[in-house]
This record gives C-alpha cells, structure tokens and sequence, in this order.
C-alpha cells in the first residue's frame, strides 16, 4: 500500500525527510498515481503554508500547481514533493509522473538567472533515473522568467525544447500570481 511506503505528508521540518519511494516500486496505474498525488500535494500545500523553503519559490510552484502548465500537461500526476534522494543529497522541489513510465523533474527558483537552477534540475533527473531506471526522465526549471525544459530527451513530452527558447514571463503563460 503507498501509505505504508511512503513518509507522511505532513512531518515536522526539524528533520530530515525522505520521501522518494524505494527504486523497485512501479507505480504507473492510475489507482497508486492518484494516491500518490494526493500525497505529494498535501505535502505541497503543508510545505506552502509554512513558506517552506520561501515564499516566493512557494508562490512559484503553487502557481503551477494550481493552473498545471501546458508544458507538462501530459505529466497530470504530483508525484513526489520537496523530496530527498536516496543518496540524501539535497531535495528536489517537485517531480510529475505522466502515467506511463514518464517522470519530470521540475526545479524551481524565484529568480531570473537560470545557470544554477538548471544545473540542480539535471542534478535531480539523474537522481531519478539512478531511482527509477525504467522510467523516462526529463528535466525543467521554474524560475520568475516562467517554465523550460533542460533536456530534449523525454520522449512522453510534447516538444521539450532547449530552455533558452521557451522562457516565458509567468503573465504570458498564464501563471499569474499576485505580489
């Protein structure tokens, strides 16, 4: 059963949490991805109200939450959130599962500089792939600029392109959110 797998959602924030279910758990029915996104977005929304880790990076991934980018829109699924890879280097800011083995990586920045941010996203695609070697991985980052993809290899993606071409203002992608 997912409950018994995974971490609970809602856990004090003095310790450290992992929330990456084990590696040789497949999870691409609808019935354990429903549950898994209910999961991860009670998560989200405990993680939000706290302003964990700042309010601007959580106004951010709310954002896309709430309105679910057309970029990722055949990834409908939270799958994990705020998650900490097995090898317990860093945490991931969010991670959306497309039904059928597909798997992105979104890392999000309230900033306009991309550099850093697309390097913890291709840092967080290949903790995934090392966690869920049968899946398809792709990577994207959220930053005040809008939505990119960082690499073009996900085949369940419509159209991932090179992030430099699809950084969008969140007005102009209809990620509105007020300041």
């Amino acid at each position: 059963m997912i409950r018994s797998q995974v971490h609970k959602a809602i856990q004090p924030l003095n310790r450290r949490v992992i929330t990456s279910l084990p590696a040789q758990t497949v999870l691409w029915d609808s019935e354990k991805l429903l549950k898994q996104d209910e999961e991860a977005r009670k998560r989200a929304q405990y993680f939000f109200s706290h302003g964990v880790p700042n309010k601007a990076e959580c106004k951010l991934l709310a954002t896309l939450l709430q309105k679910h980018s057309t970029e990722i829109e055949s990834f409908p699924y939270l799958f994990l959130y705020e998650w900490s890879p097995t090898n317990m280097m860093g945490r991931g800011d969010a991670v959306f599962a497309s039904g059928e083995g597909g798997l992105v990586v979104v890392e999000a920045k309230a900033k306009h500089a991309t550099k850093r941010v697309t390097k913890q996203s291709l840092f967080y695609r290949q903790r995934l792939l090392e966690e869920y070697p049968q899946s398809s991985v792709s990577a994207a980052i959220l930053t005040n600029w809008g939505f990119a993809w960082t690499q073009k290899e996900s085949e369940h993606a419509e159209n991932p392109v090179q992030s430099t071409s699809v950084l969008l203002p969140l007005k102009q992608r209809n990620l509105v959110y007020k300041q």
